[in-house]
């Protein structure tokens, strides 16, 4: 059994926090939305000389076996056995030659023999919401939860937050958390195979897409699985030819250091909501789609 300073020499942080969320190179370090709160603009970062990472925007922080307890919701021990698992020294052989021949394979849609799905995490406790991704013919995908946050600052000071997972079935461990595999299928893929003339309206979030679909009965409203920063890894196949309105969010972010404007408001088109709306027009067209994005100026 490797020891836990044996653990953090073989696996960098960068390969193990990559597999979850898109990287990109900052200087000495990484940068990304944090896989533990949603965000548009990155405060999470990487540092593979330190053997660390750290997101400004919640507080967490910690080595490479903190990163795996907190994301699959598992205690230190068997935080321990993925990673050493993933540098092909497990604990026992056994497990080893378990874990080569049987690799997580997440089925889309969901068998009608798997067993019912449970949505209780072991970090994060029970979701304040869950929705239900379905594919055309209404069977189950999978889901995502969101789970409500508290995060204690060294002042004393509680921000409150969320985190959003995703919930798959997959062989052989059944159910787990971890997004679907890429292109990643749309929130209301039923509806667009119901109203096949009805006109799209494409929003941020399953939140936002459900209110939606109250103001808009008649549309045929959806949405992609994990924010503005997942706009490419989604299947945006079942849209071309139709006709599109991509309504971002009206976001209000500003500038952070080391920019010179931080804490400036950053103008419109430079926001992640419309930053993202132009990304999925751009796609859209080139899918033979009529595509307008609606203005959320002020």
């Amino acid at each position: 059994m490797l020891t836990p300073e044996q653990i953090k020499s073989a696996v960098r942080v960068s390969d193990v926090v990559g597999a979850v969320v898109e990287l990109k190179k900052a200087g000495a370090e990484f940068k990304a939305c944090c896989p533990f709160h949603q965000e548009k603009t990155p405060s999470f970062t990487v540092n593979d000389e330190k053997g660390i990472w750290h997101c400004f925007g919640c507080g967490k922080t910690g080595d490479v076996i903190d990163f795996v307890r907190e994301r699959e919701g598992v205690p230190f021990a068997r935080a321990m056995e993925l990673l050493a698992e993933r540098v092909g020294q497990s604990p026992t052989p056994q497990r080893r030659q378990r874990a080569k021949a049987d690799p997580d394979v997440i089925v889309m849609p969901v068998p009608a023999d798997a067993p019912a799905v449970t949505f209780e995490h072991r970090r994060l406790g029970t979701p304040s919401r869950v929705w239900t991704y379905l594919d055309a013919a209404g069977r189950v995908n999978g889901y995502v939860c969101r789970f409500d946050t508290e995060t204690t600052q060294a002042d004393g000071a509680t921000v409150r937050g969320k985190e959003v997972l995703p919930r798959h079935f997959s062989t052989p461990r059944g159910w787990i958390w971890g997004a679907a595999p890429k292109p990643r299928p749309l929130y209301g893929l039923e509806i667009l195979a119901a109203r096949p003339r009805a006109g799209v309206v494409v929003v941020e979030g399953e939140k936002a897409c459900d209110a939606a679909r109250q103001l808009l009965p008649d549309q045929a409203v959806v949405t992609w699985p994990g924010g503005c920063g997942a706009v490419k890894h989604a299947d945006w196949s079942p849209l071309a030819g139709r006709k599109v309105v991509i309504w971002p969010d009206c976001d209000r972010k500003a500038y952070k250091a080391p920019d010179p404007r931080a804490g400036q408001e950053m103008p419109p088109l430079e926001q992640p909501g419309m930053l993202a709306a132009l990304e999925i027009a751009a796609v859209l067209r080139g899918l033979r789609c009529s595509v307008r994005v609606v203005e959320v100026f002020r």
